[in-house]
């Protein structure tokens, strides 16, 4: 927790960053900056209350990521690297367009949370799945972007477990 809290700290100061719990500040409101020559770290953040399972289980895992790819394929997305963790899900990608890379975000966020309610892992009852609005940041610098593809990885090894039953199973 408090490495992801620095982490968060560091970045609420860039004038690159929106969404998330910035939008509930003054300054954290506007238009979203977007970039389609730097990567854009973003972030989708689930309430665990409203979660019967979290996102790694590995039904669930595996329709977050076959709505990303599928999307990202639509809407021209570069996903660089992925990170889906039990409550929020880390991505590291690059625009085609700005508009598309708005687009992307409003229908991966509603068509995860149609998916997860077909199956039943959604409390009934419920208004939203998502904590916050989604969070980006856009990455400028070569050490930024190194430092977000590790925080990005460190975050996905923290399950490596079901990374490999999925390998065993897809394989």
């Amino acid at each position: 927790m408090g490495h992801q809290f620095t982490f968060y700290k560091a970045v609420a100061k860039n004038r690159y960053v929106y969404g998330g719990a910035l939008r509930n500040l003054r300054s954290g409101r506007g238009a979203r900056p977007l970039s389609t020559k730097l990567a854009v770290h973003l972030v989708f953040k689930a309430d665990k209350s409203k979660l019967r399972k979290g996102l790694r289980s590995p039904v669930v895992f595996q329709i977050c990521q076959r709505t990303i790819k599928k999307f990202s394929k639509r809407f021209f997305i570069k996903i660089e690297q992925l990170a889906i963790c039990d409550d929020h899900i880390h991505a590291l990608i690059r625009l085609a367009k700005r508009s598309l890379g708005q687009h992307f975000f409003r229908v991966v966020a509603g068509q995860i949370a149609q998916e997860l309610g077909k199956i039943g892992n959604i409390m009934t009852g419920t208004p939203g799945l998502w904590k916050h609005r989604p969070f980006t940041r856009v990455v400028v610098g070569a050490k930024a972007l190194l430092i977000a593809k590790n925080y990005v990885r460190l975050n996905a090894d923290f399950y490596p477990q079901v990374f490999f039953i999925l390998q065993q199973k897809s394989g």
